[in-house]
């Protein structure tokens, strides 16, 4: 069937990032997986 869906809160959340930080998508991956307050913006688990 595929993958499954990623949720409304980590995708508007990353364009979020990207835009109101001035990133490329390769520097909001990178400033997602290194800044644990990202990841809890985001949703991930703690």
């Amino acid at each position: 069937m595929g993958a499954p869906a990623k949720s409304v809160r980590l995708a508007f959340g990353a364009i979020y990032i990207k835009q109101r930080l001035g990133l490329s998508d390769k520097e909001t991956v990178l400033q997602i997986q290194e800044n644990p307050y990202l990841q809890f913006f985001l949703g991930f688990p703690t």
